[in-house]
């Protein structure tokens, strides 16, 4: 999977989780840009990418994420990490 099919994705469960068909996710949409995004919603989000993704994270991969780019860096790390033997 590239990160391009990852943004994909993403940008599929933002627009399912803050229920806005026409929003345009890229790599540098922040949760400003993004209608209904909050504490809670951001909550759900995550738990989605985590089911949609077969992923689980620990706090200190997501505290710190800024933008859509440094989550799917988040989400490639952990893949990678959970297919190593």
């Amino acid at each position: 999977m590239t990160a391009d099919d990852t943004l994909l994705r993403v940008a599929d469960i933002v627009r399912t989780t803050f229920k806005d068909p026409n929003a345009v996710v890229t790599t540098e949409t922040t949760a400003d840009d993004v209608n209904g995004w909050d504490s809670l919603t951001h909550s759900v989000f995550l738990m989605s990418i985590e089911r949609a993704f077969g992923i689980r994270f620990v706090p200190a991969e997501v505290i710190d994420l800024e933008n859509v780019g440094d989550l799917i860096r988040a989400i490639d790390a952990r893949l990678s990490t959970d297919r190593k033997p």
